[in-house]
């Protein structure tokens, strides 16, 4: 179930096709040669939203205000479960304000072929070695750079922002309290309903 548009198409078709198939990127396909150009990905579509977008809307008109948070010190099995009953790809860690991010990309990442544990330290018992681990925690895999921006920012703004950090969100945030997140996909939803 391949996303493929014609090298023709414009940004606001291509952000319509990734919506409805609700996918990251969709394959240029040239109908005269018969073969794929490349790929036009969520990354390129917020590209075009950033150059070509000014003042045409704001962060608080694209933003989800219902955020999926946690807290630093829940464990990772908790996190993912999360993350899978409300089909999202990130929860924002709080603890007296916002302290992190934590993404499926960091949970898959720590948990690639090993055990979701660390090591904690090793001790000597009766002549031999003893290894000590704990469950791995939000706080172990979590973002402490945290990407903020006020809700009345004109989207373009974000848009700019999560290209230059080369991050998927930014946290919605008006005096020091958490007001939503704007993602990639609100930009190309966006497009999509233009």
């Amino acid at each position: 179930n391949i996303a493929i548009v014609d090298p023709s198409a414009t940004p606001e078709k291509i952000a319509k096709l990734l919506t409805s198939r609700n996918t990251g990127a969709a394959a240029v396909f040239d109908q005269e040669t018969g073969g794929v150009m490349g790929l036009v990905t969520k990354t390129d579509v917020t590209k075009y939203f950033s150059q070509n977008c000014y003042g045409r809307t704001t962060v608080s008109e694209l933003m989800q205000d219902k955020v999926q948070t946690i807290g630093r010190f829940h464990s990772v099995f908790r996190a993912a479960r999360e993350m899978e009953e409300n089909d999202i790809g990130r929860l924002v860690v709080m603890e007296e304000g916002v302290v992190g991010i934590l993404t499926a990309r960091d949970l898959a990442l720590a948990t690639y072929g090993l055990r979701p544990e660390k090591l904690v330290f090793l001790s000597e018992k009766k002549q031999r070695k003893v290894v000590h681990f704990r469950p791995l925690i939000v706080d172990d895999l979590m973002s402490q750079e945290v990407f903020t921006i006020p809700s009345k920012s004109d989207a373009v703004s974000a848009a700019k922002l999560m290209l230059e950090k080369k991050i998927g969100s930014v946290v919605v945030v008006d005096n020091n309290k958490l007001m939503g997140i704007i993602t990639k996909t609100d930009i190309v939803r966006y497009l999509a309903s233009c």
